[in-house]
């Protein structure tokens, strides 16, 4: 019998204490990505020694005057010649508009390359399989996670509309005195972080 699966298996399954909903734009679910290093590193061990990545980043200057950068992210395990992607991630640098830079912009394009790359070996499968996304999970009797009847997805807008734009808005973190700042994803969704905290807003 094949052993294709046993990692995937064993990884595959998200806590949800580390999951967070996010309904802006559309729907989806966020995943920690500390807690997902930690899960890499209980799998595979320390990083830099059981597996790690490498990544480079790119600034492109778009026509409307924004700057976004790119993270090209390849992971390896347990050697280093093992790597595969590479996977990229894409944070808006500068915001025209706002006349705002994203200081740490290039990390989260480098964590949001890294989370999509762990994904393929398995990692918060259930997540990236929709089964957060336009699902319901509910409690059984015996605390397990039973899947309800699938309701599906409305096709996000590749731009929000005026009303739904939360730049600038003040961050609802309890002590965190920043404001949402939108990135536009590679699928054309604009998500919204705060400056300060990078809590999703």
């Amino acid at each position: 019998m094949s052993d294709n699966l046993k990692l995937w298996n064993s990884v595959c399954k998200s806590d949800k204490k580390y999951l967070k909903e996010v309904t802006f734009g559309r729907k989806f679910t966020a995943i920690d990505p500390q807690y997902q290093v930690r899960c890499a590193t209980e799998a595979f061990g320390v990083v830099g020694h059981g597996w790690g990545w490498t990544s480079e980043t790119r600034v492109i200057n778009l026509s409307h005057g924004d700057t976004v950068v790119f993270a090209d992210v390849s992971i390896w395990t347990g050697a280093k010649e093992n790597v595969y992607g590479c996977f990229t991630g894409c944070r808006t640098l500068y915001n025209a508009q706002k006349k705002k830079i994203a200081e740490d912009a290039p990390k989260m394009a480098v964590t949001d390359a890294l989370t999509k790359g762990l994904s393929h070996l398995g990692f918060n499968a259930d997540v990236f399989l929709g089964e957060y996304d336009g699902n319901k999970y509910v409690q059984d009797s015996h605390n397990n996670h039973e899947l309800k009847a699938y309701v599906p997805k409305k096709q996000p807008a590749t731009k929000p509309p005026a009303s739904q734009d939360k730049n600038g808005e003040k961050c609802k973190k309890d002590g965190c005195n920043g404001n949402a700042v939108g990135s536009i994803m590679p699928s054309g969704a604009t998500r919204y972080f705060c400056d300060v905290c990078h809590a999703s807003i």
